[in-house]
């Protein structure tokens, strides 16, 4: 069986299958890159060093399709670079991926992923990305995994679910909060929350949201099992 390599950019994000890879020994190698692309294109060349034979991005997405919410599902048809570069997914891998997952699973409006290289904190700066590419969704590190793989000649597939939507602005106390290996720094995030309390209605909408989306990254896992219908 070939092996499996798995970009995340935290542990939260990649929990569900590090547990199922666990309990029933299959080939799935997990990298937990951290945020942004540079540390994604690192963490993709870590697995295929360690003969990772197909490769996904996985974990969570901002919403820039207006009528997508929090725990709606992604798994893209085509993922683009903030260079504007497109990288298609494993057709076949999809379609497998897909028919496990079952009618309606998926967002049909979330066909292609956007990377950037920063987080988009407001709905301005999604609208304007939206407007620019066309994307349902958008996230860090897809586009540069998808890269390695492609110079690599490996079978590619993102899987992301929507944590915060077009119309959630993130604050900048969450912001500063966000460490490097993409997870909330509580003491630095209690800190500005209590400088600033009218930010805790906000935060506890987004903690309600990334539970639904890790919910239907768990779902995933239940369905499709830790290898994704890899080939």
């Amino acid at each position: 069986m070939s092996r499996l390599g798995v970009v995340a950019a935290s542990r939260r994000e990649a929990a569900p299958l590090l547990q199922a890879a666990d309990a029933d020994g299959t080939c799935v190698d997990v990298e937990t890159s951290g945020i942004g692309p540079a540390r994604a294109a690192r963490a993709a060349h870590r697995l295929i060093g360690r003969h990772a034979a197909a490769l996904v991005s996985w974990g969570l997405a901002g919403g820039l399709a207006r009528d997508l919410a929090p725990g709606d599902l992604l798994v893209p048809a085509e993922v683009i670079g903030p260079d504007g570069r497109r990288f298609p997914v494993d057709p076949a891998w999809r379609a497998r991926l897909l028919a496990r997952l079952g009618a309606g699973a998926v967002a049909r409006q979330a066909t292609t992923l956007a990377s950037s290289r920063t987080l988009l904190a407001s709905p301005d700066e999604k609208r304007d990305l939206r407007a620019r590419v066309g994307a349902g969704g958008v996230d860090m590190e897809s586009a540069a995994v998808a890269g390695v793989a492609a110079a690599a000649g490996l079978p590619f597939l993102a899987v992301r679910a929507i944590c915060d939507p077009a119309s959630l602005a993130l604050s900048p106390e969450v912001l500063a909060a966000v460490g490097p290996s993409g997870g909330l720094r509580p003491v630095r995030l209690m800190a500005a929350l209590a400088r600033h309390p009218s930010r805790w209605p906000a935060m506890i909408r987004l903690g309600r949201a990334e539970r639904r989306a890790r919910a239907r990254l768990e779902t995933v896992v239940r369905r499709a099992g830790p290898r994704l219908e890899a080939p």
